[in-house]
């Protein structure tokens, strides 16, 4: 869908805005099932309330360049990580240990994310 539009949702859900899996369906049946605009704010605003969500408050998140500043700060962050492509995967240990996180460039087969998380949990 729209770029900005899903962006800016994207970073609503990670700012505990709401819920992902909620977010995720109403946005893919609003436009999937509905045939709804979901680059539109008013749609947007509809499908947050939908699942909960205060409808001005996100209105207000989806007028304001907050969700834009964020999204570029992660597009930023993965350009310092050396993304240049998609599907990326960062693996770290769910600690937050001292460990170096494993990275996985592209479309990764099982055998790179096992030899990831055995690397990870041996400590290596």
């Amino acid at each position: 869908f729209g770029g900005r539009a899903a962006g800016q949702a994207q970073t609503c859900q990670s700012s505990g805005v709401g819920h992902r899996v909620d977010s995720n369906t109403a946005l893919f049946k609003a436009l999937y099932e509905e045939g709804k605009n979901v680059s539109s704010h008013q749609v947007l605003g509809d499908i947050a309330q939908s699942f909960g969500l205060d409808k001005e408050q996100a209105m207000a998140f989806l007028a304001s360049s907050e969700g834009e500043r964020q999204v570029v700060q992660q597009i930023d962050q993965g350009r310092a990580m050396g993304i240049q492509r998609v599907p990326f995967f960062v693996v770290s240990s769910a600690d937050g240990g001292s460990g170096q996180p494993e990275v996985i460039r592209g479309a990764g087969s099982s055998k790179n994310f096992t030899a990831a998380f055995n690397k990870l949990s041996s400590g290596v």
